[in-house]
């Protein structure tokens, strides 16, 4: 076995500097790794409640071994961890023709055990704040601690080191030291897949109700956590790209998720056309072209009948046409027995459902977050909800009323949105996710104050995300308390038409996902491109372009390039619009197996990405037979 590669053997070249406007030479990208210290912490127990803390293993002797490409470097460490039975692999490399290194960490479960966390724990020497890409996807300083979520760019700089980390993590968390900067990347955590469930199931839905949090997931022998750290030794302002979370270069996203409880024939047939007696499109979501995550109950009452009804159907199947989302409010009003969650799933088979949301699970012991996600008893519907394909549960977690970005919390807390949430019996899915959403059944005037044209301007220029749970069709004598928060209007002559002012809600949206800047969208289509966003790798080259690859087909993956330049796709220009802070937002299509080339270009030259500066510096170090 060729011997173990000490850190202290790349003091000499950390010392030398890595910033290019001093001159100097810089260490490598793949010493510059090393000397991170990675080191992993874990956290699994024997089972759930098992006390216990999170332990740092051993730390990694890296090894040399053979490396793809004929200039290649590689280094590479095993951990087995008998105590949780984890076993794990580190490898450094430098590919050919990279200018950066990468950091990967493959950690395999060889036996059942209940984790809180998996982390990969790395320092990274320096003096001064270091910087983040925020929510909005701008580079800020860090003083105390920042959380970068899932669904955003994972881009942390300090001491003269770019670490990019690859999307599929649960998170990354950073702390501003004194000398350094103290950065965990989450392979797996159960903090940033949170999960409350009812303590029992209630007769009233205002009966007090413990919240329960679980704080660990159960994971199997061949459970795999990854992650990927790229790292360039850069000047501070060295250009790179970073990912967006949404198609097409837009700015923002909006879904609007409406629950079941106002839904009525005329009601419902109204919000899809704009009149109640409309048999093609003159107003509300199909005469705007919008789309919404509408749900329904299997069966309704006789005042409220919902798809049993020839006209609630009907009013469904265009929604659906058009675009909308359909899925089960549970499956009635009351409890349910597992046959009758068996029947709606089935019945809901028809529009090709994904998303599930629980009807006051207060009550309805059957809910997901009540009985229903438990290993066993005779309310469990996860194995329902598993084989018919059902793979975003709502985690009937409300942000504030009338809140409209679920990310506009400070850095210094997590912003969960959409999440894996990991298994809770062996069987479970492990893949299904949770969405939280902002109450907005408020007044009238309340509602369209939420989504005035400065708060959606607001929500745009943040890149927020707004999940809304509403109840879109309530139709109330006026003066009542429900009836003051009316969205449509019954007119002298019977028919129910959506309120003039919804309806220039409306018109804003359609006016706004039109010009490219807001994605109105379903709850099914944001978790299916974010999930899809997480397999994109970009990989900064040696010529001072970079390359995108993806595992999963993504349409209209967009990215931020620096303001002022012309951006090159395989010496193609793509599709490109200003952003709102005058950066340059570029969107393509890409697929798995097919990389492509980025370049930026201005004022006739080359705009070198990052890493660029260590990759030329090494190569004339290296005609110069230099160390």
């Amino acid at each position: 076995m060729p011997p173990s590669r000490p850190a202290s053997s790349f003091a000499l070249l950390l010392a030398l500097g890595s910033i290019a406007r001093a001159g100097e030479l810089p260490a490598t990208p793949l010493d510059a790794a090393l000397a991170l210290s990675p080191r992993l912490v874990v956290d699994v127990r024997a089972d759930e409640d098992s006390p216990g803390a999170p332990r740092e293993l051993p730390p990694p002797e890296f090894h040399a071994v053979p490396a793809d490409g004929e200039h290649g470097e590689a280094l590479v460490a095993e951990i087995a961890d008998p105590a949780t039975g984890l076993r794990a692999t580190l490898r450094i490399e430098r590919p050919s023709g990279a200018a950066t290194a990468l950091l990967s960490v493959e950690v395999q479960h060889e036996r059942a055990g209940w984790a809180r966390l998996v982390a990969l724990d790395l320092r990274v020497p320096g003096h001064g704040r270091p910087l983040v890409r925020d929510r909005a996807l701008h580079l800020r300083p860090v003083a105390g601690t920042a959380w970068l979520d899932r669904d955003a760019s994972l881009e942390v700089r300090a001491g003269g080191r770019v670490l990019l980390v690859d999307g599929g993590v649960d998170g990354v968390i950073v702390n501003a030291a004194r000398e350094a900067a103290e950065v965990r990347v989450e392979l797996f955590s159960a903090e940033a897949r949170p999960f409350h469930h009812d303590s029992r199931c209630a007769l009233r839905w205002r009966a007090p109700n413990k919240r329960i949090a679980d704080r660990a997931r159960l994971r199997l022998p061949g459970d795999r956590d990854r992650a990927v750290v790229q790292l360039a030794v850069a000047a501070p302002d060295a250009p790179s790209l970073a990912i967006a979370r949404y198609p097409e270069g837009r700015d923002a996203a909006l879904v609007i998720t409406d629950h079941a409880d106002q839904s009525a024939p005329d009601e419902l047939t109204a919000l899809a056309f704009g009149r109640s007696d409309a048999i093609e499109p003159v107003g509300g979501f199909l005469g705007h072209h919008l789309a919404l995550t509408k749900s329904l109950f299997f069966h309704g009452d006789e005042k409220r009948p919902q798809l049993e009804d020839p006209r609630v159907m009907a009013a469904a199947e265009a929604l659906f046409g058009g675009g909308s989302e359909i899925v089960p409010h549970s499956a009635t009003a009351a409890p349910d027995s597992r046959e009758t969650t068996r029947a709606a799933l089935e019945a809901f088979r028809h529009f090709q459902t994904v998303t599930w949301i629980d009807h006051q699970p207060e009550t309805n012991c059957e809910a997901f977050i009540n009985q229903g996600y438990r290993p066993s008893g005779p309310f469990r519907i996860a194995d329902l909800l598993e084989a018919n394909g059902y793979r975003y549960l709502w985690s009937a977690d409300d942000a504030r009323a009338g809140t409209l970005d679920l990310l506009a919390r400070p850095m210094s807390e997590r912003a969960p949105t959409l999440w894996p949430l990991g298994r809770f019996a062996p069987d479970d899915d492990g893949e299904r996710r949770l969405f939280r959403s902002s109450w907005m059944f408020l007044e009238t005037r309340r509602f369209l104050a939420a989504l005035a044209p400065a708060r959606l301007d607001q929500l745009a220029r943040r890149r927020g995300l707004a999940v809304l749970h509403t109840y879109l069709e309530t139709l109330h004598d006026r003066g009542t308390k429900f009836g003051q928060r009316n969205l449509l209007v019954r007119r002298p002559d019977g028919v129910v038409a959506t309120d003039p002012r919804f309806e220039a809600l409306l018109g804003d949206l359609e006016r706004r996902q039109e010009s490219g800047a807001l994605w109105v969208t379903t709850l099914r289509d944001l978790g299916d491109h974010l999930r899809a966003l997480e397999s994109v790798a970009v990989r900064y080259l040696a010529d001072g372009t970079a390359e995108l690859r993806t595992t999963s087909v993504v349409h209209g993956a967009t990215l931020l390039a620096p303001r002022g330049v012309t951006v090159l796709v395989n010496d193609l220009k793509p599709l490109t619009r200003r952003g709102s802070d005058g950066e340059t937002v570029f969107f393509l299509d890409l697929v798995p197996d097919h990389p492509v080339r980025v370049e930026l270009r201005a004022d006739g030259g080359r705009v070198p990405l990052l890493g660029y500066f260590t990759a030329t510096t090494e190569s004339h170090a290296s005609a110069r037979n230099l160390p």
